[in-house]
């Protein structure tokens, strides 16, 4: 239970029920009363929450994303003054399409590691836990991941970036043409379609490639 909006600020885990969340109550830490913004409901270590929305990161103080967690959507040059604090990080949500570097030391420096997917678990990364004071998001042209899945993965090698800082790769591919024969597209059905007498593609000139749909008019059309 959070006292911000997308689980941010003051954080507090419940593992049984509370009467009166004002004040302590069996292992239940204090917590402000009438400040509960949102809830995540987990079903117990190492379920992963709802994962905020793409190009945000969710960093939190203990495993399996429980305990104080904030949410980041900018880069972070010192995380002191945040509420989850530097040295403290201990899992890290990352939601599909999104990659970030997190650094054990201010200004991006020190030991740094680039996540693409969520970790619930720092301890089990070489000198990791307990160590982030630094988090920047990479450009979308730069993140090592094909962000519309069209095959191309980051400036240079997808047309759609300008350059490694660009921020879009482009939209996401057109679906397949639907094949009118039963067999697939004409060009690799196995039939000559038009009667002309060559059969797909590449024999057929007609064809542009084997997903194409049509071989033609063929003879005398």
């Amino acid at each position: 239970m959070c006292e911000h909006s997308y689980y941010g600020g003051q954080c507090t885990t419940f593992t049984v029920s509370d009467p009166d969340i004002d004040g302590p109550f069996l292992s239940s830490p204090q917590f402000p009363n009438d400040e509960t913004s949102s809830v995540i409901v987990n079903s117990g270590p190492g379920t992963t929450p709802t994962p905020p929305p793409t190009g945000v990161i969710r960093l939190c103080d203990t495993i399996d994303f429980q305990g104080t967690c904030e949410d980041f959507n900018s880069d972070d040059p010192d995380l002191s003054n945040n509420t989850i604090g530097e040295n403290t990080a201990s899992s890290v949500v990352v939601p599909s399409g999104t990659s970030v570097i997190i650094c054990s030391d201010p200004n991006y420096g020190g030991n740094c590691i680039q996540f693409t997917t969520s970790e619930p678990n720092f301890t089990i990364l070489v000198n990791f836990n307990d160590v982030a004071s630094s988090l920047r998001f990479l450009p979308v042209c730069s993140d090592g991941i094909d962000n519309e899945g069209d095959g191309f993965t980051d400036y240079p090698n997808d047309p759609e970036c300008v350059d490694a800082n660009g921020t879009d790769e482009g939209p996401p591919p057109p679906p397949p043409p639907q094949p009118t024969s039963l067999f697939g597209p004409e060009c690799s059905d196995g039939l000559d379609n038009d009667n002309d007498g060559d059969t797909d593609f590449p024999d057929d000139t007609d064809c542009v490639d084997s997903f194409d749909d049509n071989e033609g008019l063929g003879i005398g059309m």
